[in-house]
């Protein structure tokens, strides 16, 4: 099972310029930032749905993980 460190270690393993992408797209097509978040998540495997990828991202954001992107 997939806990919330492991998304965050995953989130915090991608390239910058992935990272950044995936940021603005959350800002501009939330649906297809979660696909591809989805994408990284399986391609890392890890399983998650999208209601736990939702939360685990709005932790992080309200932790200030993504202050500096």
């Amino acid at each position: 099972m997939s806990t919330f460190n492991d998304f965050k270690n995953m989130i915090n393993n991608l390239n910058e310029e992935n990272l950044s992408e995936l940021c603005e797209q959350f800002l501009t097509d939330h649906e297809g930032a979660m696909k591809i978040l989805s994408k990284y998540c399986s391609d890392s495997g890890l399983i998650f749905d999208n209601k736990e990828i939702k939360d685990h991202m709005s932790t992080m954001h309200s932790n200030g993980d993504f202050d500096d992107i």
